[in-house]
């Protein structure tokens, strides 16, 4: 639907990766949001230390709200000091909400 969008996504995976630009297509095409697929897999690989380029780009590629994934999966691993694998696996589980990452002003009881 958005050709544009998909080569801007796959010029952007391939440059800040060693990923092909077939597998980049395949992923960026499949996507609502290739744009954020793009910017998740670029946010991460800049701030992270990345073992596989290809599990960016599919959890990435897997996440309903890429920006917010690849935020979760930086902030995660930096704060707790887990590897990215750990780290993006946490992120993508549907189940897990992070907790007592941020003040909370309801009073005790």
């Amino acid at each position: 639907l958005r050709p544009d969008q998909v080569g801007s996504c796959v010029l952007d995976v391939t440059t800040a990766t060693e990923i092909s630009a077939e597998v980049a297509l395949a992923a960026c095409s499949r996507d609502r949001r290739p744009l954020e697929v793009a910017s998740c897999v670029v946010n991460i690989h800049n701030a992270l230390a990345v073992g596989s380029s290809a599990a960016v780009l599919n959890h990435c590629h897997r996440s309903i709200l890429p920006a917010r994934y690849a935020d979760c999966v930086i902030d995660t691993a930096l704060v707790a000091e887990i590897a990215t694998t750990e780290s993006m696996a946490l992120c993508i589980a549907a189940g897990y909400r992070p907790v007592d990452v941020a003040p909370s002003f309801i009073p005790a009881r």
